[in-house]
């Protein structure tokens, strides 16, 4: 199967939002939130900086650090991931609470930038 896509983000919710359409002949587009987008990035620059920053300017402080391995796994494993589209999601699951629970007891350092 070939697939195209598009994937834009939406400032109200922080959620991206992928298209796909299989170039397949008969196959009918489908669209689906993909993931919490930037609302873990928000929240994870918040606990580095104790809140005086929302957002990684460029990138620059995730490029510092490098990749919390025992993060990514545990992003993964999120059930979202594995259910069939169509599916949608917003900060009813990707929310403050989520990143709480999933950054607890990390360092706040850029290494945690970096999974996400």
């Amino acid at each position: 199967m070939r697939v195209i896509g598009l994937m834009s983000g939406t400032s109200h919710d922080a959620v991206d939002m992928a298209t796909v359409r299989s170039l397949d002949t008969g196959d009918k587009p489908a669209a689906f939130d993909t993931g919490p987008g930037n609302a873990l990035i928000v929240a994870a620059v918040e606990l580095c900086t104790g809140g005086a920053e929302h957002f990684d300017r460029a990138g620059v402080r995730a490029a510092r650090g490098g990749i919390d391995t025992d993060l990514l796994e545990t992003l993964v494993a999120e059930t979202y991931y594995r259910a069939a589209a169509p599916k949608s999601t917003g900060k009813e699951l990707f929310n403050r609470t989520y990143s709480e629970r999933v950054l607890d007891g990390r360092s706040a350092s850029p290494t945690i930038l970096s999974p996400l």
